[in-house]
């Protein structure tokens, strides 16, 4: 069964809207990520994660930490029921900036099951609980892929002075879905039932439970304060098989961010899974928020 990131959670070659421009790298450029990578180096010793285990709410989060240095990097994975394996390729690649942590949510992979709702309020505390648990104190640079970008989010709005930079790959938008229903109600509905169809069929508790509390995070970001700033950078995927009006609603919401926020946003020749397809781009998105870009405010 193919991975159930989102209703829509792949995107194909765009050029972005007019009315939404930020500091957008166009597609035809020679920066165009993936088109021209970033060398990362290999692997070496210490990147070899360490996994710590650590309360965190109600239950037991394990952490997976590989790296050295005061820089703490934190992998939020995507998709519903989501764990710290998302970011096998990109872990090793990131450790020359610091402690790198990636993580499973609790009732995923290793950590054991929360009672609490699986809504992204839940999830943040969770996360900053283990962290600090695990002597791992901030600020934080955010890493967040697809429904992991809508929980970085979150908690940059929540702890601002907790978070040093957001890297958002491909991420999930609050208002994707609300749009998508207006504007290619069709396309929606035909992905949702597929989504909906495969959630009840799967056999993952932590899949499900995350599915059941989707809506109710979507509105917990939308009633979030908004943020600007230069800290942040947007990866949007250039390359995905999703139906064409859909794929614009999904690219043209992560413009209109992108310029609210005063974000830097980078089309890359990937699909929806960046990080693992080119990886690179990562690394270099990284290396952009750790080196080149002012400090962020609250609006």
């Amino acid at each position: 069964m193919r991975p159930l990131v989102l209703l829509a959670c792949v995107l194909a070659v765009f050029t972005p809207p007019v009315a939404a421009q930020a500091q957008t790298v166009p597609i035809d450029q020679h920066q165009v990520l993936g088109a021209t990578s970033v060398a990362a180096g290999q692997p070496t010793n210490r990147d070899a994660a360490q996994t710590i285990r650590v309360p965190a709410a109600d239950a037991e989060m394990a952490l997976f930490v590989s790296g050295a240095g005061s820089q703490v990097i934190v992998l939020v994975a995507g998709g519903l029921g989501g764990n710290h394996r998302a970011w096998t390729t990109v872990q090793p690649k990131l450790t020359k900036f610091g402690r790198v942590v990636s993580y499973d949510r609790l009732g995923s992979g290793a950590s054991t099951r929360s009672k609490r709702p699986r809504v992204a309020s839940n999830f943040v505390e969770e996360l900053r609980q283990g962290l600090k648990n695990a002597g791992l104190q901030p600020p934080y640079l955010l890493v967040g892929h697809s429904y992991g970008g809508l929980m970085v989010r979150l908690f940059a709005s929540r702890y601002p002075k907790e978070v040093s930079g957001l890297v958002l790959v491909d991420p999930v938008s609050e208002n994707f879905y609300r749009r998508a229903q207006v504007e290619a109600p069709q396309e929606f509905l035909k992905e949702y039932e597929k989504i909906q169809a495969e959630a009840d069929a799967s056999e993952s508790e932590a899949l499900r439970r995350d599915w059941l509390g989707y809506e109710t995070s979507l509105q917990q970001l939308r009633a979030a304060p908004a943020m600007r700033g230069g800290k942040i950078v947007i990866l949007s995927a250039a390359e995905t098989d999703l139906p064409e009006r859909l794929r614009w609603v999904w690219l043209d919401e992560h413009a209109r961010w992108a310029k609210n926020a005063g974000a830097t946003h980078t089309y890359v020749k990937s699909g929806h899974s960046i990080h693992q397809e080119q990886p690179d781009a990562v690394v270099h998105a990284v290396e952009l928020v750790l080196g080149t870009f002012g400090e962020r405010v609250r609006r």
